[in-house]
């Protein structure tokens, strides 16, 4: 769950979904992703250099655009599976003038489950996303764009013999309306609004008494952007946004009996920028991006803003080899807390405030790039320095969920990571596929926390593999793998346990852990082979394919978390606690039938 980089958190990513903020991009414990491929049109990940337009995260952008529809000819495709179904359809409203595209998919596990499940009871998982979006050409000037998505995961168990209900459910909806209008051919506007809305809630009813717990976040954001050009080597990029944040992060709702309980929080937020970035080709080998970005973020009477310089240069040795060097400055308003090393539903999004200090980080990359046989394949060496400040942590058994003093449960530090990333590509042929491999370090200083010693981070990984590959067979058959290994997370557990006497007749001895230094264990190593075969058959207007994929193919027993349970030895009767592993999705199988059209 959640994706890590160059050793920063999961919130640490700014995720982008036609330009809204996605905060949640999961599905199915991180095992699926909220983006359906069928309805994306690219895909950026930037993770150093940051361009100026972009800001409010420390560690990497993930921009995604979806498909804007044809306005020639009508098009679909789908595919039915043993867990799943998907469709996406695109084509002309009006022909070279409007066009649409709507794309929806659902994991309907608890569809399957329920013919086995006893008599009165109620057990499921499931999701669904959805993906629209409608674009209109005024002239050859104005286009209008609007794009929308709405998605949630609910898992549910209930049982009628002990009046039982309890459903989880937690979903994100984005709503973007983005004019782009042409003053010339050298100047150009995009003005764009967007809505997007995030929430978490449990209801729970048991003999009766119902209670719903609540949590989320929502935005609302106007943005300006210029694109100018004042010759063919050089492009200017400014603009202007600003965001109305709406954080929940706690509520609770219920009826106990003859009494009703309801407790909201709510905190409202402006944050603003204004940016300029200018990109410069000065010669056949040498060019130059810099930008400026200039935040502002207003909480109750708390007032935060600075300037953020980012600079990239790019020096061409020869047609094929390049060398890279990017310097970028963030800051982050925002921010994740959770009280496990996972990333669940349940963790909360805060804003900083008067007691919680926005994140800052400098980074410093370099990198040299070539390619060989042609651009055949591509391969890259890049290392990277990054030093973060005001880095948040929970106190030592800190209550973080459903808490109304919640900054007050927080411990503020610094950081640092480094490493070296490799990677390979081969682009085309029969065989095409990469290697991609990092060596990292991400570490931590608390003053409060391990006597103030750095430590670990918990996103720590110092090993990081993938290796993807395709090979087509013949005319209808292709096969595909993935392999991904990386070194486990980093985690405090007990190096012992012992008894302490209280004052209480009913429990006269308590249990207290003897930890060691922070982090100091590590998960198991993850890895996993998925194993993909198609078969496809053209038609003169229909594609049809059936692909037979196997997950996990080595039915690898993955950490998802690690508890300390207290067991009693059979023999001696003496109190023992033993650390117990929990792994979820074993090997799977699917088979699903695609088409297009």
């Amino acid at each position: 769950a959640g994706f890590y980089v160059r050793g920063g958190g999961p919130d640490q990513n700014l995720i982008l979904l036609d330009e809204a903020v996605v905060y949640n991009p999961f599905h199915l414990a991180g095992f699926v992703s909220v983006f359906n491929a069928d309805a994306i049109k690219n895909v950026k990940l930037i993770k150093g250099g940051f361009p100026a337009n972009y800001g409010g995260r420390l560690s990497s952008i993930l921009d995604i655009s979806m498909k804007e529809g044809s306005d020639k000819k009508f098009h679909g495709e789908g595919g039915v599976g043993l867990i799943s179904s998907r469709l996406t359809l695109e084509g002309p409203i009006k022909k070279d003038k409007t066009a649409f595209m709507v794309s929806g998919r659902r994991f309907y596990w608890d569809v399957i489950i329920k013919p086995f499940l006893p008599k009165g009871q109620t057990f499921g998982y499931s999701f669904y996303d959805l993906n629209l979006k409608l674009n209109h050409r005024f002239s050859d000037k104005d286009r209008l764009y609007i794009s929308g998505y709405f998605g949630q995961d609910i898992f549910r168990f209930g049982s009628s013999d002990d009046s039982i209900d309890f459903k989880i459910a937690w979903g994100n909806n984005t709503v973007t309306a983005r004019w782009n209008h042409l003053f010339s051919k050298k100047l150009f506007a995009n003005t764009t609004l967007i809505y997007n809305d995030y929430e978490f809630r449990i209801n729970s009813e048991l003999s009766g008494i119902q209670i719903q717990l609540l949590s989320g976040i929502r935005d609302i954001n106007a943005k300006v952007d210029f694109d100018y050009y004042p010759h063919i080597l050089h492009k200017v990029k400014f603009g202007v946004n600003y965001i109305y944040h709406t954080f929940i992060p706690s509520a609770v709702k219920g009826d106990v009996g003859p009494i009703e309980i309801s407790s909201e929080q709510k905190k409202y937020v402006t944050e603003a920028a204004a940016y300029i970035n200018d990109e410069y080709t000065i010669t056949d080998r040498v060019g130059l991006n810099f930008g400026l970005r200039a935040p502002v973020f207003l909480f109750n009477n708390t007032t935060y803003y600075g300037l953020e310089p980012r600079i990239t240069t790019k020096y061409s040795l020869d047609r094929r080899t390049s060398v890279k060097m990017g310097y970028t400055w963030m800051n982050q308003f925002v921010h994740l807390i959770s009280n496990s090393g996972l990333s669940l539903p349940t963790d909360l999004w805060i804003p900083s405030s008067d007691v919680v200090k926005p994140q800052r980080a400098q980074q410093v990359a370099v990198g040299l790039f070539r390619n060989f046989k042609e651009n055949l394949y591509e391969t890259s060496v890049e290392i990277y320095y990054k030093d973060m400040r005001n880095l948040i942590e929970y106190k030592e058994g800190a209550d973080v969920f459903f808490n109304a003093d919640i900054d007050q449960e927080l411990v503020f530090g610094k950081g640092n990571s480094y490493g070296a990333e490799f990677f390979v590509q081969k682009k085309e042929g029969r065989i095409n596929g990469w290697i991609g491999y990092t060596l990292s370090w991400s570490n931590r200083q608390f003053d409060v926390l391990n006597n103030g010693n750095p430590f670990p981070a918990k996103y720590d990984r110092r090993h990081d593999l993938s290796v993807v590959a395709f090979y087509r067979i013949n005319k209808f058959w292709s096969v595909s793998s993935v392999f991904v290994y990386g070194s486990g997370h980093a985690l405090s557990l007990p190096q012992g346990r012992f008894y302490v006497p209280t004052d209480g007749w009913t429990n006269p001895f308590t249990w207290y852990s003897d930890y060691g230094g922070r982090n100091e264990y590590k998960l198991r190593a993850y890895n996993r082979l998925d194993i993909g075969l198609k078969y496809e058959r053209p038609f003169p207007k229909w594609l049809y394919s059936f692909s037979f994929d196997l997950y996990n193919v080595y039915n690898r027993r993955n950490p998802y978390f690690v508890f300390i349970q207290q067991e009693t030895d059979p023999h001696s009767n003496a109190q023992k606690f033993v650390a117990k592993q929990v792994s979820l999705l074993p090997f799977i199988p699917t088979v699903t039938a695609n088409f297009k059209f």
